[in-house]
């Protein structure tokens, strides 16, 4: 059964690298290729969406899978998965925002008030996106709404 749900979370992370193939504007085949910059970012933010899916699935399959700084391009983390046919890689950019001094009790009661938001979907993000922009998220437990309390 474990060795099915495996080989299932290997299918589905090679369905998403073969999107990524897709997409990614620095395939080999666009080369040399004019793209515009609107949809150069359109191009490398379904990548990167795509690359956090199979990545999620090839950790589910038991492949390898991290980041590491890449010290010829600090600003630019690479993603790792290994593959059974070998290691592939994908730069990423750096998380934009700052660490804003949230504790671990304060992370999961944003997370429980984030279950519970009703003010419709995260806005839109420009590319590179910044991650975590979604609204003001309460750290306080007091401020989180009823019904909406930490699971934890």
């Amino acid at each position: 059964m474990i060795q099915e749900l495996r080989r299932t979370m290997g299918m589905m992370c090679s369905m998403y690298c073969d999107n990524i193939a897709a997409v990614d504007p620095s395939h080999p085949r666009n080369e040399g290729v004019a793209i515009e910059p609107e949809r150069l970012s359109a191009m490398y933010r379904a990548r990167m969406e795509y690359m956090w899916h199979a990545v999620a699935f090839a950790s589910a399959a038991g492949f390898r899978v991290g980041v590491k700084i890449d010290p010829k391009t600090p600003g630019w983390p690479v993603v790792y998965i290994d593959l059974p046919t070998g290691q592939v890689s994908w730069h990423i950019p750096e998380y934009a925002g700052e660490y804003d001094g949230h504790t671990t009790e304060h992370k999961y009661n944003r997370i429980s008030a984030f279950a519970c938001w009703e003010d419709g979907p995260a806005p839109e993000v420009g590319y590179p996106p910044v991650m975590g922009d979604h609204g003001p998220f309460p750290a306080d437990p007091a401020e989180i709404p009823a019904g909406c309390e930490p699971t934890h």
